[in-house]
């Protein structure tokens, strides 16, 4: 599916807790650039007075993957890690990014892939109540009209867990051969 700037895909329903655990794999190739220092991927929230996450490329990084994620008040963050090194997600190339949490305040909790590659660890500063619902849908392609993902989604698969670094890395090797990797 080809994104633009201004587009984005609603998902009903709320297919994956704000609390955690989840894991997110997305297929993407980026083919332009969007204007603002992210840009959004998936997520639930338009910013930190919202409750959910927000998967993104940092553009400031190279177009390095971050995850991150609020608790519901302005300014009240609850993890944000970010890859500050390893690949960067270059023009017209297939990557699959993903994104984690185990829902805990665990050390390393917070988890972001590359190619099933791990990238980036960090720790939430609180866990939510199981019962904790995001305040807004999830988006595909954008949480903020403004930051909207330019290029095309090949796949995305979410999961209610957290897979181990040894599934992640067996799913890509099972569907890069679909992206030319």
């Amino acid at each position: 599916m080809e994104l633009g700037e201004n587009s984005d895909v609603a998902i009903s329903g709320q297919p994956i807790p704000a609390a955690g655990p989840f894991t997110i794999s997305i297929w993407l190739r980026r083919t332009g650039d969007s204007s603002g220092t992210q840009t959004h991927v998936f997520g639930n929230g338009a910013g930190t007075s919202h409750l959910g996450f927000r998967c993104a490329l940092r553009e400031s990084l190279g177009f390095r993957p971050a995850l991150s994620g609020w608790k519901g008040s302005a300014g009240d963050i609850n993890f944000d890690v970010q890859a500050t090194s390893g690949p960067e997600i270059v023009l017209d190339k297939w990557f699959q990014v993903s994104y984690q949490w185990d829902g805990t305040t665990t050390a390393g909790g917070v988890k972001v892939f590359v190619n099933g590659a791990l990238q980036a660890s960090g720790t939430a500063k609180a866990m939510l109540p199981s019962s904790t619902t995001p305040t807004e849908h999830l988006n595909l392609g954008s949480t903020e009209t403004s930051r909207g993902f330019v290029g095309w989604v090949g796949a995305v698969y979410a999961y209610n867990s957290v897979l181990s670094e040894a599934e992640l890395r067996n799913n890509f090797d099972a569907t890069r051969m679909q992206f030319g990797v």
